[in-house]
């Protein structure tokens, strides 16, 4: 059985189903920068806002990492041309 959770991931209390080390498998869909979307290349992004970002990213990747049980799986998909760690 899978049950699906949306919500802000750099907010999660550690209560309820959020328990740390409770989670099989977690799919994270954390934003990307939109660097290779071409439209976007008419926009000016200050430096700024681009490492928001990739912070924002590790900000998620972290608290996934504090929720999945020892030995199982993050699946990840985080699309950015800026180094995040």
């Amino acid at each position: 059985m899978v049950e699906a959770f949306v919500q802000d991931g750099t907010k999660i209390k550690f209560e309820g189903i959020f328990q740390k080390k409770s989670f099989d498998k977690i799919l994270l869909d954390g934003p990307c920068s939109g660097q290779g979307q071409r439209p976007q290349f008419l926009q000016e992004k200050t430096l700024k806002e681009l490492w928001s970002y990739s912070n924002l990213q590790k900000k998620l990747f972290s608290k996934a990492v504090e929720l999945l049980k020892v030995g199982k799986n993050i699946f990840s998909h985080i699309i950015t041309k800026m180094k995040a760690f």
